[in-house]
C-alpha cells in the first residue's frame, strides 16, 4: 500500500446489507414500485427487483426510458 492510504475491512457486509434492506422495506422507506396481482399489492424496491430478475430489469429500464421520453 502507498503511504497515506487506509485499508478498511468490513467482515459483516453481507449481513448488514440484508438487514438494512429488510428494515427499509418494513418501514416502506425508499420503496418506489408496487406489484399487483389478484387484488394483492406488494411495495418493493426497484433496484432489488432488477438485481434479482432479468425480467424486472428489462421492465424497469423500459419504464425509465419512457419517463425520460415524456419529460424531454
Amino acid at each position: 500500500m502507498m503511504e497515506g492510504q487506509i485499508r478498511l475491512r468490513w467482515t459483516s457486509h453481507q449481513g448488514t446489507i440484508l438487514s438494512v434492506f429488510d428494515a427499509l422495506l418494513s418501514s416502506e422507506s425508499l420503496v418506489d414500485v408496487t406489484l399487483a396481482c389478484d387484488g394483492q399489492y406488494l411495495r418493493a424496491h426497484r433496484v432489488i427487483l432488477s438485481a434479482c430478475s432479468p425480467y424486472f430489469q428489462v421492465i424497469n429500464n423500459f419504464s425509465l426510458q419512457a419517463v425520460g421520453a415524456v419529460g424531454q
